[in-house]
């Protein structure tokens, strides 16, 4: 959950105020180049946007919360460590398929139901009477 600092009013553009500077969030939406869904995520569950109480968005405020969002340093890096480990666990996977492919690797399924072909072979010649001298 990011916290950010409320947006101070001399950081605001009068140049794309619409109907006082608010805004649905389809607009908003539309403004940050957005799903609908995804607007409603960062406000309600995220609490990166902010809604105003009659459920609209200041324009403008919801710009700059959504662009420090974005820069947030905390959030880039555990961004980046999740990616790091799934790049990870999936080269990990290709490994193992490949050590699989040449035969190298046995998944143990298939490991024990080769035994299981196999052993009743290894018995009947080691207990045969006779079978070594």
């Amino acid at each position: 959950m990011h916290r950010l600092s409320p947006v101070l009013s001399g950081a605001r553009s009068k140049q794309h105020q619409v109907a006082g500077g608010t805004v649905g969030a389809k607009q908003l939406a539309r403004h940050l180049d957005l799903t609908h869904p995804r607007i409603a995520q960062l406000a309600d569950e995220e609490h990166v946007l902010e809604r105003l109480p009659n459920g609209r968005f200041n324009l403008d405020d919801s710009r700059v919360r959504y662009i420090r969002w974005l820069r947030d340093p905390e959030r880039r890096s555990t961004k980046s460590k999740v990616d790091q480990e799934f790049t990870q666990a999936k080269a990990e996977l290709i490994r193992i398929r490949i050590a699989e492919k040449q035969k190298v690797l046995m998944l143990g399924f298939r490991t024990n139901r080769s035994t299981r072909a196999i052993s009743p072979n290894v018995k009947g010649e080691l207990f045969l009477p006779g079978a070594r001298g």
